[in-house]
C-alpha cells in the first residue's frame, strides 16, 4: 500500500480562477474609478490597472488568514473530541478515529479541511508511523500557533510519559480562550470597523457629489498643473490613511 500524503500548506493560499477574476475586476475597476474622480480621464485609470494584482496580493492575505481561523476552530472542536475519548479509555491511535467520528457529525462536507487531515493522519497511524511524526507534519504544514504548540507538547509528553490527557485538554481549554477573547475583541470593534468603511468612501463620495451638483466646479483641479498636484496630494493622503486605519483594525491575540 503506498502512503496517503497530505502536501496541503495552509500557510498558503490559493485562489480559484473565478476568485482571480473577481479580485482583478474590482481592483481595476476601482483604479478605473480613482482615475475618473481624481484626475477626470479613464487613461490614467486604464494606465495603473496593472496595480490591481496589489488589491487581489490584499484579498489573498485576507483569505489566508480566514482560512487559518476556520483551521484553528475546527481544530479546537478535534482536540474536544480526542479528549473525550482519552478520558473513557480509548488509546491516542483510538482517540483520532473517534474525533474523526465526531467531525463528521459536526462538519458535513467531507472537503472539510480538518477531515480531510485527519483522515490522512489516521491512515498514515494505520501503516505505522509514529503519531508524534504525524502531528508534527500536521502542524508544519498549518503554521498555525496553536496547533504547532500542541505539537510540540504532545511530542515531549510521549518522549516522556506525561499526562496525555491532561495535555490536551488544558490544550483544547486555551485554544477555545483564544477563539472567545477574539470573538470579543471583534464585537467591540466591529462598529469601528464598519465607520472606517464609511469614512474610506465619503472622499469618493464628496467628489461625485460635486460632479453632479455642480458640473465644472472641479475643472480648475483637473486641468490646472496646480490642482493636479493638489488633488495627487489628496491621493496620496486618502490612500497613507486608508492603510493606517487598516493596520490599527488589526487587533492578534
Amino acid at each position: 500500500m503506498s502512503q496517503m500524503k497530505n502536501t496541503t500548506n495552509y500557510d498558503v493560499y490559493k485562489m480559484t480562477h473565478k476568485e482571480y477574476a473577481l479580485y482583478y475586476a474590482m481592483g481595476i475597476v476601482a483604479i478605473l474609478m480613482i482615475g475618473i474622480l481624481f484626475y477626470n480621464t479613464l487613461w490614467i485609470g486604464i494606465f495603473f490597472s496593472p496595480l490591481s494584482y496589489f488589491f487581489v496580493q490584499y484579498m489573498k492575505k485576507e483569505l489566508l488568514k480566514k482560512q487559518k481561523e476556520q483551521l484553528s476552530i475546527q481544530f479546537k472542536d478535534a482536540v474536544y473530541s480526542m479528549s473525550s475519548a482519552l478520558n473513557v479509555g480509548y488509546s491516542v491511535e483510538m482517540a483520532f478515529r473517534e474525533a474523526l467520528k465526531d467531525l463528521k457529525l459536526i462538519y458535513l462536507d467531507p472537503k472539510t479541511p480538518i477531515i480531510k487531515e485527519f483522515e490522512v493522519m489516521i491512515r498514515e497511524i494505520e501503516m505505522n508511523i509514529p503519531v508524534e511524526k504525524v502531528i508534527y507534519a500536521f502542524a508544519k504544514r498549518t503554521k498555525i500557533e496553536d496547533i504547532e504548540n500542541f505539537s510540540d507538547v504532545f511530542i515531549t509528553c510521549k518522549r516522556t510519559g506525561g499526562d496525555l490527557i491532561k495535555i490536551i485538554k488544558d490544550t483544547s481549554k486555551t485554544i477555545a480562550e483564544k477563539i472567545e477573547v477574539k470573538r470579543e475583541i471583534q464585537l467591540i470593534i466591529a462598529q469601528k470597523k464598519f465607520e472606517q468603511k464609511i469614512m474610506s468612501i465619503i472622499p469618493f463620495g464628496i467628489i461625485l457629489y460635486l460632479w453632479i451638483s455642480s458640473p465644472g466646479f472641479l475643472d480648475v483641479m483637473y486641468n490646472a498643473l496646480a490642482g493636479r498636484i493638489i488633488m495627487t496630494f489628496c491621493l496620496i493622503v486618502y490612500l497613507f490613511a486608508f492603510i493606517l486605519s487598516s493596520k490599527i483594525m488589526e487587533i492578534e491575540v
